[in-house]
């Protein structure tokens, strides 16, 4: 009896670190974070779903209905699965277009679209609650465009952007910090032939315009083409995995720290959650899951370096971005705070007239905007920031967007005498008709562009 309460004292560590791990049949496996359920999750077979139990630290299998269009082994080939804080878990075709849902343990087709075949190798992610794609290839051309995945409309819309845009391009890295997104690496398509994306770019939503930050620094470059699956990792340490080494980029302060690996290629995916580690490891036999905490970092040492180079002929690209970042705060400040300014106190002292005085703030907002689209259309999408002011769900989202728009309409069909047919104009885009604009009446956008 001592011998066996000895022996199993032995395997006892082998038996909860073997708990921990989990072994994978598919090359391509999917891990993941279901938000939703608060677990991590591992798809490596059509009938079922592995997930984690944190308190029993271990893996169990949960059964799942898997309905889709295509054989198991090309959906984990061609998909590629994205979730965030607050939203459900979707699977993306690789290509852009056809979106599956996991829902209650089955994966249902979620869009109303079609495989669209045209971003290819983009840079996938999530924002509010939404599948987003930069850049790719498809149709024989690279793209330098966002589009976005309304899971209300349950259809693609082109994101419309303002100024100068990073190089078409594909396989690229982005990475969101303060609700702007940073976008490096990958390859950019001069003329028809590829080159590593030397160039660091920060994306505001708000503003929807691109700025150039500057030269990435070397050190962390071309992780392409080490491991194309740098685009899963999730994590507020914003990690890129290369082969020699893991990477973490502190995108406020453009710093980056490097973990140097003791042995070439281990590590495919980290999915960092709370105090909880995915560790989707690579040896030379297999692939396979293994789970752990925080303190997984304190075994490696680690340097420290900036993002950024110094450009040959130009001051350095970190404090021009510094300085232009201030600058900007600085106008914003007395724009904004210390006084409205001329172009302010334009549309302020016009949408207060007497005109208008029975339209709340947020109506004469939207007002405002339909007026300075009456030509190109307002984006119905743009109309949500209008009412997100708590960050709703997104069916919550359009309830209200639709509830502004509807009392909108009744109010100026009874201020101009229209039929409330007659207030909106909607139509599709020319050049991508999956994106939605709405116009304001001629009568309407003339009467306010009298009260100056």
């Amino acid at each position: 009896m001592k011998r066996f309460a000895l022996f199993f004292l032995i395997i006892s560590p082998f038996f909860a670190l073997s708990q921990k791990r989990l072994n994978l049949v598919h090359h391509n496996a999917f891990a993941f974070y279901d938000y939703q359920e608060k677990v991590f999750c591992v798809l490596d077979d059509s009938t079922f779903l592995w997930k984690y139990d944190s308190n029993k630290q271990s893996w169990k299998k949960v059964t799942l209905h898997l309905n889709i269009d295509t054989n198991f082994t090309q959906f984990l080939t061609e998909y590629v699965p994205l979730s965030e804080k607050g939203s459900d878990v979707y699977f993306v075709h690789s290509g852009c277009g056809v979106v599956y849902q996991l829902k209650n343990n089955s994966v249902i087709r979620h869009d109303r679209s079609f495989q669209h075949k045209n971003q290819f190798s983009g840079a996938y992610f999530m924002d509010n609650g939404e599948p987003h794609i930069y850049g790719g290839y498809g149709l024989f051309t690279t793209k330098n465009i966002i589009t976005r995945y309304d899971t209300t409309e349950r259809e693609w819309f082109f994101f419309n952007t303002i100024g100068n845009r990073p190089p078409n391009g594909m396989s690229n890295i982005i990475q969101k910090s303060n609700g702007d997104y940073f976008l490096f690496d990958g390859v950019k398509d001069v003329n028809g032939v590829y080159q590593a994306l030397k160039s660091v770019w920060k994306f505001s939503k708000r503003t929807k315009r691109w700025m150039y930050i500057g030269r990435l620094n070397p050190e962390i470059a071309n992780n392409y083409l080490q491991n194309p699956m740098n685009g899963r990792c999730l994590s507020d340490r914003h990690i890129s995995i290369f082969s020699d080494k893991l990477v973490s980029f502190n995108l406020k302060t453009l710093q980056f720290t490097k973990f140097p690996l003791k042995s070439m290629g281990t590590f495919a995916q980290i999915i960092e959650v709370g105090n909880q580690v995915l560790l989707y490891r690579i040896s030379s036999k297999m692939r396979y899951i293994e789970m752990t905490d925080l303190n997984f970092w304190k075994k490696f040492k680690k340097e420290e370096g900036s993002m950024l180079i110094l450009e040959e002929g130009n001051p350095d690209a970190y404090w021009r971005y510094v300085l232009v970042t201030i600058v900007l705060s600085l106008i914003a400040y007395f724009y904004f705070i210390k006084g409205p300014g001329k172009k302010a106190k334009y549309h302020e002292s016009g949408m207060n007239s007497q005109l208008m005085e029975e339209f709340h703030s947020t109506e004469k907002k939207l007002l405002y905007m339909l007026k300075e689209h009456e030509l190109e259309g307002l984006e119905i999408s743009f109309i949500n920031d209008l009412v997100n002011h708590d960050q709703p769900s997104m069916d919550t989202l359009k309830k209200r967007r639709e509830l502004l728009i509807k009392d909108l309409r009744y109010k100026l069909a009874a201020k101009f005498n229209l039929t409330q047919e007659e207030v909106f104009i909607e139509r599709r885009m020319e050049t991508d008709k999956r994106m939605k604009l709405l116009f304001l009446n001629e009568q309407i956008v003339k009467a306010l562009k009298k009260l100056g």
